[in-house]
This record gives structure tokens, sequence and C-alpha cells, in this order.
């Protein structure tokens, strides 16, 4: 630059001195040759700045500016010429780039670069997390309490620290000695960081947990059930069998208890913990209304029934009831001390539910021999509301005086409400069976009589009969229909035929009064079919004392034997038992020996057997062959014939 102004001002003086010559010699042609002769064009490029440039990754770095100009050594021309930059430099990315700048002109060029380094020298930064409320207790592992890692060029690398553990000092020779963790972390540029952490142990107090939560909610008198706890130290493990718990809840009274657990470590550490239990009664008192009948009169007041109230907690609480009266309805309300409320309301329902009564005049059963016309005893009745309404009483059934049987009225009634009565009567049209004067038979007499049958046994018991010449009795059923025509054969043979029962089903025959009558009637039909003519005589099932009977009716075989009485009809019963009642399991012979051991103990003995059974059957050979020699006499029941009557119990 400062050898080409020297130059400059020699070509001034010279042209200085030319130029008038030229002028003066006007030699115009050989000065302008001269001019172009020593003039020359030259391009300049400049750049601002340093050659080559050294950055630091996230630091500002602005790309030199650069000149160029075009001029002529001895003319006056001069002008500048744009400078073409070609830079890949990215601030992002580290690396060395080259800045090239071209200035081209008039087939002149001119050409620099400038070199740029991207570096990252800095290390990455280590921020280590601390929680205020970590405690780390001897011999618990260490709960890392995090870091972070961040480098300016590679960003987050957390993922990339590494921890190395080593033992450290005993802050007060006490407790165990503290762990220095180190943590380390090495960028993509080889910049590496390290920091530390010690970790101070310290002896913790036992914590206490409890299960089902601090807070629970009991209704009044409901057993309080402990949920459980744990108790853990860092130093004895478990302590759960250490835990004391004090303040039980009383939950027979409402309030808010607190249960106080407390447990101490073998260094002293002490912790505590409290549940509270909310005792609460959340039930309802109960009130209870008397009810005698749920409708009231027509045209009257209706009159308090009565009431009652009884709460869990505070107990009778029926003087604290209060009535709110509505026309048609009352409503009770009552509340505990607890502020539970109950309340209940009566429907007052004006409706006459109460039936007339109705009274029978006479007796409500009545016996009366065949060809007695039968005269009504008269009736009344009588409502609460309606009064007398004796012409209203309806009478179903009559009565055939010419006829057996037995015949039911019924008398109904009902008042203006709809509501009804009923009574009924019975009258037992029979026909007097003739008397026979009793006579004594004498000593050593036995009436062997014959129970439940006929069956498949009977026919051999007429034979065993026959062969010894002695006459039975037989109080028949229908148990075994193929078997009927057996009832006709013992008459013929000269035995007497008599009513046990049609079915032999105690549920049924002791039903009623009129249900056993039917049951003796339909059996008497069949023995009239079977030997032309009823039978006045009867046995009862299980015996006139029987007590079985007060399970379908209380009082029945009492009216069953005086009714008996009224119509003429005799029964018997027994005074030897030959044991055959268990279902025939007692051997022939041991049935023989309790019907010998029986008849000597009477004059006169009625013996009860039941040829249903074969052993029984077998037997009375055995009781024949024994009576006849001992010279014993032994006779059907006639008219006759003293009866045996055992005492009744139903």
């Amino acid at each position: 630059m400062k050898k080409s102004l020297v130059q400059k001002k020699k070509e001034r003086a010279l042209m200085k001195i030319l130029i008038p010559a030229v002028i003066a010699a006007a030699v115009i042609g050989i000065g302008v040759f001269t001019l172009l002769l020593l003039n020359r064009q030259e391009l300049t490029l400049t750049v601002d700045g340093e050659s080559h440039y050294t950055v630091e990754y996230g630091e500002q770095f602005e790309v030199p500016e650069a000149s160029a100009f075009f001029r002529h050594t001895i003319l006056p021309i001069k002008r500048n010429v744009e400078v073409k930059t070609d830079s890949s430099y990215d601030p992002e990315k580290l690396g060395t780039y080259t800045i090239r700048y071209l200035a081209e002109y008039k087939g002149l060029s001119d050409e620099r670069t400038v070199t740029v380094q991207l570096v990252d020298t800095k290390p990455p930064v280590i921020t280590l997390q601390s929680d205020p409320d970590q405690k780390n207790g001897v011999n618990t592992e260490y709960q890392e309490e995090g870091f972070t890692s961040v480098d300016n060029y590679d960003g987050d690398i957390t993922d990339q620290v590494e921890r190395a553990f080593s033992a450290g000092e005993s802050p007060d020779g006490k407790t165990p000695e503290s762990t220095i963790i180190t943590y380390t972390v090495r960028d993509s540029s080889g910049n590496e960081t390290s920091v530390t952490r010690e970790v101070i142990y310290t002896d913790m107090p036992p914590e206490i947990t409890l299960l089902g939560g601090s807070e629970i909610t009991l209704e009044v008198f409901t057993p309080y059930e402990e949920p459980g706890y744990t108790a853990q130290d860092d130093t004895d493990g478990d302590l759960t069998e250490k835990v004391t718990a004090s303040g039980l809840p009383d939950t027979g009274i409402p309030g808010d208890y607190e249960i106080l657990y407390s447990v101490t470590d073998s260094l002293g550490q002490s912790a505590e913990s409290s549940r509270t239990v909310l005792v609460r009664d959340t039930t309802p008192p109960e009130i209870t209304l008397v009810t005698n009948s749920p409708y009231t009169k027509p045209g009257t007041v209706y009159q308090e029934e009565g009431y009652s109230a009884f709460d869990n907690v505070d107990g009778d609480l029926t003087a604290l009831v209060e009535r709110e009266e509505h026309p048609e309805q009352i409503i009770y309300r009552v509340a505990d001390q607890s502020g539970n409320t109950a309340e209940a309301v009566r429907e007052i329902i004006y409706r006459d539910v109460v039936p007339p009564q109705l009274t029978l005049g006479g007796e409500v059963r009545m016996y009366l021999p065949v060809g007695t016309p039968y005269t009504e005893p008269g009736y009344s009745a009588v409502d609460d509301v309606d009064g007398d309404i004796t012409d209203r009483v309806q009478i179903s059934g009559g009565v055939d005086p010419n006829a057996e049987g037995i015949y039911t009225l019924t008398y109904s009634v009902a008042d203006q409400e709809g509501n009804t009565a009923a009574a009924s009567r019975e009258v037992f049209m029979y026909r007097p069976q003739q008397q026979t004067a009793t006579e004594n038979p004498g000593s050593k007499t036995v009436y062997l009589t014959f129970d439940d049958g006929p069956g498949p046994y009977t026919e051999q018991l007429l034979a065993i009969l026959d062969e010894f010449n002695v006459k039975a009795t037989f109080f028949v059923t229908n148990q075994f229909p193929p078997y009927q025509g057996l009832i006709g054969e013992a008459a013929r043979r000269g035995h007497t035929v008599a009513v046990h029962t049609l079915s032999h089903r105690y549920e049924v025959i002791y039903a009623s009064e009129e249900a056993f009558w039917n049951d003796f009637n339909q059996m008497n039909a069949i023995i009239e079919a079977q030997t032309g003519q009823k039978a006045d005589l009867l046995r009862f099932p299980g015996g006139t004392s029987n007590e079985v009977s007060k399970n379908y009716c209380a009082g029945i075989m009492t009216a069953l034997s005086q009714s008996a009485d009224r119509m003429g009809i005799r029964y018997c019963d027994w005074n030897v038992v030959s044991g055959d009642a268990d279902g025939g399991q007692s051997p022939a012979s041991t049935i023989a020996q309790n019907v010998i051991n029986g008849i000597q103990a009477h004059d006169v003995s009625i013996v009860l057997q039941h040829d249903i059974w074969p052993n029984s059957v077998a037997a009375v050979r055995e009781i024949l062959s024994w009576g006849l020699a001992n010279g014993y006499t032994f006779l059907p029941i006639t008219g006759s014939t003293p009866l045996v009557h055992q005492a009744v119990q139903n």
C-alpha cells in the first residue's frame, strides 16, 4: 500500500512536466501513448479481524465482514466490488469451519480465507437433590434422593452419571460410619465432573403403622375389634409384639375415644400413635303400637289401645312420645338423646268387623231313637251394631226321623256389614239295640278276641279254632279288602263279629265325633253285607284309654264313650295282653306264655290278639291246649258277656 502512493506522486510530477510539453509540442499522440503505457488496474480484497478464531460452544460468534474495490494506478478511476462469502459455519455443531471470501471484476479476482474452530471445553454440571424429610436410619439402605446432570452441549446426561460408594467416618463415634457417594459424569467432548454426597446414619425412633386407619366409627354396643398395627425399628426390626395400647373404648356409651399405641426400642427411642374411635348411636328408637283390632266401631270415638317406645341406648321412651291426632290417623313421634327420631302412624278405619253372636238353644249334639220327631230347640242372634237379628238366621240341612244316621244342621247369619256367624247341631238318629242282661260266666272263662283282620292268616286261625271247637270274637277292619269275605265265614262258623274300624287311621277317625261314627257306620255296613245283620259291639282303636287321640281332638274319647252308651252300642276293651303288638316280632311261644300268665290272674279274661301276625295265630294252638287241659272255658262275646272298660284318658 505504501509503495503505490510513492509511485503515484512521481507520476503526477512527471505529468505536470510532460503535459505542457505535449501541449506545447502538440504532440498529442505521443502523450496519450505515454499515459496508457504507464497506467495499471488493481483489485483489492480486505477481511476485517483475524484469519483464525477459536469459539467456545454457546458463545456468540459473528462472521467477519469483508470489502473489495477496483482502481487505476494513474487514472483517477476507483469503484467498490461485491464480495461473495461461502460459509458452512454451524454454531450448534462442534468442528473446524473455513469461511471463503471472493471478489471478481473485469477478469481480476482476489480471495481470502478465515478458519473458525467451535469447541466445548466446559465440564457438565451435576446437581444433587436433597429431601429435608428423609432420615437415614441405622441398618437401613440409603434411598437415593435424586440428582441431575446437564452439559452445555450434550444437554441432559443424567442417565450417564455413575455412582461410586465408599465408607466415611462416624460423625459421633457411636453411630455407624457415613457413606460417601461420588457422582461422576463425562460429556461427549471428554469434559468430566465429579461431586460427592455424604450420607449420615442416625438411630431413628420406631415407626408404628395403624391398620384400618386412624379413625374408626362404631355403632353403639358394637364390640370393638382391634384392626391391628405393626411397629418397625431400624435397629431392632419388628417390634409389633412390644406395642402397648391404652384407652380402649366403652362401646356401650356414645362418645369419642382415643386409643394410644406406644413402643420403645432397645436404644430408648420411643414412638406413639393414636387411633380415634367414634362410638355413635345412629339407631332410631322403635315405636310399637298396640293393636287389638285394626278397625274402630262406626259411630264411636277411637280409644287409644296403647303404645310403647324403646331405644337401644336410652331405654324406655314411652313417656316422651308425642301424639298428633287426625280424623283418620294418629301420628306418634319420639326422639332419643342422640337425635335419632322415629315415627309411627296408626290408621283409624271405621268398620264393623265383629260378627254377630249366634247362640243355639238346647244341645249341640242330640241323640234320638229312630221314629222320634226332631223338634228345633231354638236359637238367637245378636249383633253389636244391628242388635237382635234372630229373624235373619238361615238353617240348612234336615233330619229324617225314620232313618238311622248323623244329621248336621247348619245355622248361619250375617249383619249389614257382611260379617257372618255360623253354628252347627248334630242329630244322631239311632235304632236302640236289644239289651240283654249280663250273666256271670263263672271262673276260668276266657274270651279270645282278634283285632285288625281279616288278613292273610285269618283262615289259618279259623282252622285252628275249628280243630279245638272253640269260638272267638273278631273286631274287624277293612284294611285288607281281598279278605273281606272271611268276615261272613267267621260268622257262619259261630264266631262273634264286631266293629273295630274301617281304615284304622287315627288321624281320620279321631278328628271328630262325626268322623268316628261315619267310619263306624261304613264298617258296619260291610259287616251287614257279609253277615246279614249289623253289629252292636265295638272296640275303639287303641282302646278306650288311648291317649294318641289327644293329638287330633281333645276330649273325644269321653264324648265317644258317652254317645255309644246313648245309642246302645256296647264297647269292649281287654284285661290280658298277648304282647303281639310289636309288629309280630315276638315268637309264638312268648305270645302264648304272655296269654297263659295273663288269664291265670283273672276269673274272666278278655284276651287281646291280632290275627294279622303269623306268630300270634300260631300261638293260639298252645294257648287252647294249655287252657283246655287246665279247665278253662273259651267263649265268644255275646250280649250277656260282662265287658271290660278301661279308664278314659281323653
